[in-house]
């Protein structure tokens, strides 16, 4: 027979999660989206705008940056997999590392004026680093295998999801609606940066201690029947056996260079092409509200078809919306309309990404035998900042070897239509390679038959 205590988890793991909680999960991808979205979106624009830094060096940095940053993550996964804390295995890292990052993120904007190039670049690299290699990934980390850790039942997790999804689009509403017209009221200077992003920190802060104090850790060694300590080679071996976390990993990877490409120069583009920053804010309204309105759309379609289909409906919208974007990139009212539909096409994919990747951890433990949260979302939280650092520094290189100048008013044409091509291109290839990569996903229709198999398993373990 089951034990009352482990029958009683095993049902608090599959409880219908409260509205309080899911708001208070979400409230903490407003603030990662507060620090990581100005650091993609504003980083490098800052760095060359403000500081006169090159792109080049600003992009290689990046780009080793993120080659750190993805041994980071795999390091990190191991520690959350063999965190044991009152608290739990993922919460307990939101609450120590909250005030820490919010820190480093003002840090990495205070870049000494007097020094040479090179002790400036030294300093960017230690702190940009300290930002988004060490801090970032020992909060973002367990917040993402926090989804995995609050419930097990799907529905409730593609519901964590949605509310994750809407509160990480209020943060980058915030950041791209809200930066550029505070920094150019401020005169644009360096200390209107700074100003900046230091409320951003604090709020940021403030937000992960909500999603510390409303969020509960549910699925527990008790719900999964492991309870053994797992070697980080076994844990290792499990993931690269599991065959969708490698579709989601490369559909990731895919997607990160595009978002990063796209993300880097989008101020840019409304700078040099459009001639306003401050359209950023536009940008921001266009992608956000149009994504919120679709939101009940994907949500049925989440209910009628899976995640699976849902993503595949948003991606070929993406292709479609993207495509028809060569047709007048430069005429505003034309752009700001396809941009619109782009931003209702991002709802179908952005709100089922992670609760699919979530659903690889049951194959994973049904497949190997073991469960391994923290290392499988490090993995693949390594690749996608990889990709991202690819994508950021694949930008800075190319806008640099097209002559562009960050100290220049005016740019010459082979920079312009660089900027112009990434703004572009990117997206199309990126929606047609995972269209490709969708077609040979089918985890949504084995799920339940893989769900059922795992608790008679656990059951079984527990049965005294």
């Amino acid at each position: 027979m089951i034990s009352m205590s482990s029958g009683n988890a095993i049902d608090s793991a599959y409880e219908k999660i409260s509205m309080r909680e899911k708001l208070a999960y979400g409230s903490g991808d407003i603030a990662t989206n507060l620090i990581g979205n100005f650091i993609t979106a504003y980083i490098s624009y800052f760095y060359s705008k403000a500081l006169g830094m090159s792109t080049e060096m600003t992009g290689i940095i990046f780009l080793l940056s993120r080659i750190f940053d993805g041994v980071s993550d795999i390091l990190m996964g191991i520690i959350i997999d063999k965190t044991r804390s009152r608290h739990g295995k993922a919460r307990s890292w939101i609450l120590w590392l909250a005030v820490p990052f919010a820190i480093s993120a003002v840090l990495m904007m205070l870049v000494p004026r007097g020094w040479s190039r090179t002790a400036q670049g030294m300093y960017i690299f230690i702190t940009y680093n300290l930002t988004t290699t060490v801090f970032s990934t020992a909060i973002t980390l367990p917040y993402g295998v926090l989804n995995s850790l609050i419930t097990r039942d799907r529905d409730q997790r593609a519901m964590l999801n949605i509310a994750r999804m809407v509160m990480a689009a209020i943060g980058v509403f915030i950041v791209s609606i809200a930066t550029m017209p505070l920094v150019n009221s401020m005169g644009g200077t360096q200390k209107a940066w700074v100003i900046v992003v230091s409320i951003y920190a604090v709020i940021a802060a403030v937000l992960y201690f909500v999603c510390f104090i409303g969020t509960k850790e549910r699925v527990t060694a008790e719900v999964t029947g492991q309870h053994d300590n797992i070697p980080a080679l076994k844990a290792l071996g499990s993931i690269i056996k599991n065959r969708y976390w490698w579709m989601i990993l490369i559909l990731s990877i895919v997607d990160g260079v595009g978002s990063s490409i796209g993300s880097t120069v989008n101020v840019f583009y409304t700078d040099y092409i459009l001639g306003d920053s401050n359209l950023m804010s536009f940008l921001a309204i266009l992608m956000t509200v149009p994504a919120m309105a679709a939101l009940p759309f994907a949500t049925l379609c989440i209910r009628k078809k899976g995640k699976r289909n849902t993503m595949l409906i948003g991606q070929i919208m993406s292709f479609i919306v993207c495509s028809l974007r060569l047709i007048a990139p430069a005429n505003i009212p034309y752009l700001f309309t396809m941009i619109a539909l782009k931003g209702a096409a991002v709802a179908f994919t952005s709100m089922v990404i992670h609760a699919m990747l979530a659903d690889t951890i049951e194959y994973g433990q049904w497949k190997a035998g073991v469960r391994v949260e923290g290392i499988t979302y490090s993995a693949s939280s390594m690749s996608n900042k990889v990709a991202g650092g690819v994508g950021s520094a694949t930008a800075g290189l190319l806008l640099g070897l097209a002559a562009f100048d960050g100290s220049l008013a005016a740019q010459p044409k082979t920079a312009l239509n660089m900027i112009q091509g990434l703004f572009l291109y990117p997206s199309i290839i990126v929606s047609g390679i995972i269209i490709v990569i969708l077609c040979f996903y089918d985890l949504d229709k084995r799920y339940p038959a893989i769900m059922e198999e795992l608790q008679k398993r656990t059951a079984k373990e527990t049965t005294e």
